[in-house]
């Protein structure tokens, strides 16, 4: 198979790391979908022409099979690689997150990404080549302040990988990326003010380049890194995790 031949999926697509995926991928493959929360109008000027678009929330309980709905109607029989990049997470002392925040955290972080590997594994299964599983974690998994919902779903979600892993041993590559803080505009979504401190975060591009090159060596594990720069300060705000 021809790296222009494979098909591959990402969520979260149409922002941040998601979105520089897709400008990378597109460049390789032909079978490229995207999926995002933004209405297909709305797209970036980035969004590469040519590349297909689903509008969806990864954390909506039908998610999933409408994914599946698109993929048949694509007339994919398989896919390659589930690339599954989609996150959200609110900043705030955990005593003051509401269950509704919490609840849609963890559907988006964690609960989504289980029900789309068990919906998905029939078609990466039938991959002719080597299909992969991809999570994009956080490195805020092993804690971070200001995220208890968003570090347990991360944290929740490493564990899935390891499990998964042995479980589909042989059969599907399973694999975790954990990017430290990346310059997004997730935090200004999670009402976070960072200030001069988001100059020491590694841009999405290069972010999305990292990614990419594990995946392609199929990497069980990895920290993705950021600036050097400030590193001590960064784990002041994010945790040991950062």
């Amino acid at each position: 198979m021809s790296s222009g031949d494979a098909k591959i999926i990402i969520t979260g697509a149409s922002d941040g790391i998601g979105l520089e995926l897709i400008r990378l991928y597109a460049r390789d493959t032909k079978n490229l979908l995207g999926i995002g929360r933004r209405p297909k109008a709305e797209l970036p000027e980035a969004w590469p022409k040519g590349v297909k678009y689903f509008q969806g929330d990864q954390g909506a309980p039908d998610f999933a099979d409408h994914l599946l709905d698109v993929v048949q109607e694509l007339g994919w029989d398989h896919v390659d690689n589930l690339i599954l990049n989609a996150g959200v997470g609110k900043t705030g002392a955990p005593q003051h997150e509401t269950a509704s925040n919490i609840n849609l955290t963890l559907n988006t972080n964690l609960n989504g990404p289980i029900v789309l590997a068990q919906k998905f594994y029939p078609l990466l299964s039938a991959s002719p080549n080597r299909p992969c599983l991809t999570l994009i974690g956080s490195t805020a998994y092993k804690g971070a302040a200001g995220f208890a919902s968003y570090a347990a779903s991360k944290a929740g979600l490493a564990g899935f990988a390891r499990a998964l892993k042995q479980e589909w041993q042989g059969q599907i590559d399973v694999q975790i990326l954990h990017p430290g803080p990346t310059a997004t505009n997730m935090h200004k979504k999670a009402g976070l003010k960072l200030g001069v401190v988001q100059k020491l975060f590694i841009d999405p591009q290069s972010s999305a380049r990292m990614i990419k090159n594990k995946i392609a060596r199929r990497t069980s594990v990895a920290t993705i890194g950021f600036k050097a720069r400030g590193l001590d300060l960064l784990k002041n705000i994010f945790g040991q995790g950062a």
